[in-house]
């Protein structure tokens, strides 16, 4: 599948994804030092993702585990499930307009 980098970057950018973590850090009440110590991920890296938007694949997907429902993370990875022909058909458009 080919994925549209400007479409991607026009739907969320890495700044806006740096502030959703470090607001959902901050609802749990855990410190950049707890997330570090649990997560095995460097202070340094953490903060300069959700300064600047700035790290690696690894980072955000080791993040989002962490701040997040694992289930929701492993969502993005799976295949969709239809239920009609209509679903299929809508899906598949999508996935050739982008």
């Amino acid at each position: 599948m080919i994925y549209n980098v400007e479409q991607a970057a026009k739907a969320v950018s890495a700044d806006m994804l740096g502030d959703r973590a470090s607001n959902i850090r901050r609802t749990l009440g855990l410190s950049i030092d707890e997330v570090a110590r649990q997560t095995g991920l460097r202070h340094e890296d953490i903060r300069l993702f959700e300064e600047q938007g700035l790290g690696t694949v690894e980072l955000l997907l080791s993040l989002a585990a962490f701040l997040s429902d694992l289930e929701d993370v492993n969502r993005l990875f799976q295949t969709p499930r239809f239920t009609s022909l209509d679903q299929v058909t809508a899906f598949e458009n999508r996935r050739l307009n982008r």
